[in-house]
């Protein structure tokens, strides 16, 4: 690797740990006053970081409404256990069942989704 695309590279890393969008221009501003084209490679190395790092981030867990629009009978009729599970909300339903949203309590306390087979469906 030459020394141009090491330094890139490194500034790069740096950039990519600072918290905000005015430390990542401050830092640009600092780090490639005299050189507008690293400055620019390092703006578009930026860009498309953004959307690499999205990927692979779960999204994020409907909300009490988006979770009543899904369960045709509102939250309170979901809120029921199986188990070490606790029933937050259907998510949809299939012909082999039926998905929910719910919290397992053990061994670790973490959201995860459920399904209920349809009798019949686990031969």
């Amino acid at each position: 690797m030459n020394d141009a695309k090491k330094l890139e590279r490194d500034l790069f890393e740096q950039l990519v740990e600072l918290p905000g969008e005015a430390e990542r221009r401050a830092f640009l501003a600092r780090t490639c006053a005299d050189n507008p084209g690293l400055r620019t490679q390092l703006e578009e190395l930026l860009t498309l970081q953004g959307p690499a790092d999205t990927l692979l981030t779960p999204p994020p867990p409907p909300s009490f409404e988006e979770l009543d629009a899904y369960d045709g009978a509102g939250l309170g009729d979901a809120r029921k256990r199986i188990g070490r599970y606790r029933l937050l909300g259907r998510l949809g339903a299939g012909g082999c069942g039926v998905v929910y949203l719910a919290e397992q309590e053990e061994p670790v306390r973490r959201q995860v989704a459920l399904k209920i087979i349809r009798l019949g469906m686990d031969t």
